[in-house]
């Protein structure tokens, strides 16, 4: 019986010991970026690279005519008459006087 207790003794140190040293470990770790298939530091690397600082991280937004949308300048439809538009089914409802709107 003291042989047991003894056995149990020992294995619940050892639990506690093995699981503090892990606690240690994972609080100095890096979180979520440890899920990421990219090593942490190769993540971090690659975003800082995806960013140039020359670029804003923010586009321009412009309001579409027909129904109020708005959408990145870079991919606004633009009508002859300097008007802005989400896509070519508003610059075409809105062309046509709103006849074919659903």
């Amino acid at each position: 019986m003291p042989r047991v207790v003894f056995f149990v003794l020992a294995l619940f140190v050892l639990w506690r010991v093995l699981s503090s040293l892990g606690k240690r470990r994972s609080a100095g770790g890096l979180g979520a970026d440890s899920y990421s298939r990219f090593s942490p530091r190769q993540r971090r690397r690659r975003l800082d690279l995806e960013h140039d600082p020359g670029q804003p991280l923010s586009e321009e937004l412009s309001r579409c005519v027909h129904c109020g949308t708005y959408v990145p300048v870079g991919r606004a439809v633009h009508a002859e008459s300097n008007a802005v538009f989400c896509s070519q089914k508003c610059r075409q409802v809105h062309r046509n006087g709103g006849a074919n709107e659903a």
